[in-house]
C-alpha cells in the first residue's frame, strides 16, 4: 500500500463524519512519516488514545502513548467509538517502539 493509501485508510472515518475535510496535507515521505495509535472498537465513549511524546535514544525512536479509559463512576455515551491518534514526524528508518501508559479517569465523582 502506498503511504497516501495508508493515510486515506486510517482517516477514512473522519472524512465521512467531517464535512470540512477536503484533502490530506502534502507530505514528503522521504523526509517525514506518520505514526498512528488506535484502540480499536469500544462499546462506549470515554476512551481516548494520545501520541504524547517522541524521543530518539540510541537510534531507536520511542513514542509515549497514553491510553485512557473511563472509570466505573463515569457517565459515557452509549455510542460505539474508534479512538485513534495520528502524528506527523521526521522520518526514521530504524526501530520505532511504542511505550503505552494506561490510565483510568475517575470523572471526579
Amino acid at each position: 500500500m502506498t503511504p497516501k493509501g495508508a493515510i486515506d485508510l486510517a482517516i477514512g472515518d473522519f472524512k465521512a463524519d467531517d464535512a470540512s475535510y477536503t484533502s490530506i496535507p502534502a507530505m514528503d515521505f522521504s523526509q517525514e512519516m506518520i505514526v498512528a495509535a488506535a484502540l480499536g472498537t469500544r462499546n462506549s465513549g470515554g476512551y481516548n488514545i494520545l501520541l504524547a511524546q517522541a524521543a530518539e535514544d540510541g537510534g531507536v525512536v520511542q513514542i509515549l502513548v497514553v491510553e485512557t479509559s473511563p472509570g466505573g463512576d463515569c457517565l459515557t455515551t452509549g455510542a460505539v467509538t474508534h479512538p485513534i491518534d495520528l502524528a506527523r514526524m521526521a522520518r526514521h528508518d530504524g526501530t520505532v517502539d511504542f511505550v503505552v501508559t494506561k490510565r483510568t479517569d475517575s470523572c471526579g465523582r
